[in-house]
């Protein structure tokens, strides 16, 4: 399978070019998918000046493999004009999800044109595997 090899310095820039698309809209809260969204939630808080940051964790894959969506923890409930913030989109499912639960638009760096939700924030079209910077086999 193709891949992208994504550096630290990419996601720094990617990191603000998509807080300056999200300004505009600017949510009240943020709600960070664990693991992956989590170094772009801290950025995103950073950039946008949004200290409410609650997380979910959600299991979809082990390693490159798809498995049923878990949620393992919960993000807390009525938080105000959230928004959901993930690394990638891959199959959707995940954003599809939690968007529903919380009502939250969502924000990811990648986007994958066959996933079953479109972000309503997102800086890149791929259909290759992401490999992030933050992962521990990327080192």
């Amino acid at each position: 399978m193709d891949q992208l090899i994504y550096s630290w310095d990419e996601f720094f820039k990617d990191a603000k070019k998509l807080a300056e698309i999200i300004q505009p809209n600017k949510p009240k809260s943020l709600i960070v998918v664990t693991r992956g969204g989590m170094f772009l939630g801290g950025m995103l808080s950073e950039y946008l000046d949004i200290p409410i940051v609650e997380t979910v964790s959600v299991k979809s894959y082990a390693d490159r493999e798809k498995q049923l969506l878990n949620v393992l923890k919960p993000a807390v409930a009525g938080l105000p004009d959230p928004l959901i913030i993930d690394d990638i989109a891959d199959t959707g499912e995940t954003l599809q999800h939690l968007s529903k639960i919380y009502e939250a638009k969502t924000a990811v760096l990648f986007y994958k044109p066959s996933a079953i939700i479109k972000p309503d924030f997102h800086l890149h079209e791929i259909n290759k595997w992401v490999k992030f910077p933050w992962e521990v086999d990327a080192l």
